[in-house]
């Protein structure tokens, strides 16, 4: 985490997000075409680049691209990680359509409460 608040940056959430993406991928039995799966996986590599060259917007965009085109199975807790780095960014809502659990998706202003609440990741 950054600074000396108890919450995490966007970056931290987006990497956060990324490692938990790079868990599934792992651990998975998906079936894709392994230059395919190449392309998630170097994902990864582009979405830490950008981070650390505070492009926490393009990173993002790159996440949800990731998740979005592997058609990948997040868990709820990856997609909150997602959702509160969307908030932070000024309440973007592109990453909506990969809700797993494709359940209404709360509002945002009931997302920015909790984005703004203390939690941990890890």
């Amino acid at each position: 985490m950054s600074g000396s608040d108890s919450l995490p940056s966007i970056g931290d959430l987006i990497r956060a997000a990324t490692e938990d993406v790079d868990r599934l991928l792992a651990n998975s039995t998906l079936v894709v075409p392994p230059d395919f799966l190449d392309a998630i996986r170097k994902g990864k590599d582009t979405i830490i680049d950008y981070l650390d060259h505070n492009e926490a917007g393009v990173a993002f965009h790159h996440l949800v691209y990731t998740v979005d085109e592997g058609d990948l199975p997040i868990e709820a807790s990856t997609y909150e990680l997602i959702a509160r780095a969307g908030v932070e960014l000024g309440g973007t809502t592109e990453y909506e359509h990969i809700n797993p659990s494709q359940e209404p998706i709360v509002t945002l202003g009931g997302l920015q409460s909790v984005a703004r609440s203390a939690y941990t990741v890890g």
